[in-house]
């Protein structure tokens, strides 16, 4: 499920913080560590970023987090950017959940038209 949320994530084209084109790589924005598989495919919770901008977002520097929760808020909006928070503090997933969210996933693939690696 990795690669086809990776896929969907990055096929904006460029970095959603500083607007590179090139090599891209899928950023969640709230940790998918732990509790963290709820929100792990939603693609409410991704951005796509470049390498250097996906450095200093791991970096953890106030500035690049800040930035990037404000972008992702501007774009989903506040209710679900706290929706996604909500899930990933409270819900956790069973093999059925992650059936249907691979399915999801596929569909959306599919409908955006992008290649699955």
């Amino acid at each position: 499920m990795d690669g086809i949320w990776q896929a969907i994530i990055t096929s904006v084209g460029y970095c959603e913080l500083c607007g590179y084109g090139g090599s891209l790589a899928g950023h969640h924005a709230i940790r998918t560590k732990g509790q963290g598989f709820s929100t792990r495919w939603r693609l409410d919770n991704g951005s796509a970023l470049c390498p250097q901008c996906h450095r200093w977002v791991h970096d953890a520097t106030k500035h690049w987090g800040d930035r990037l929760r404000t972008l992702m808020i501007e774009r989903i909006g506040i209710e679900r950017y706290e929706a996604v928070q909500f899930i990933h503090d409270t819900r956790t997933w069973s093999t059925d959940d992650l059936r249907e969210v691979l399915a999801d996933l596929e569909r959306v693939a599919v409908d955006m038209g992008v290649e699955i690696r």
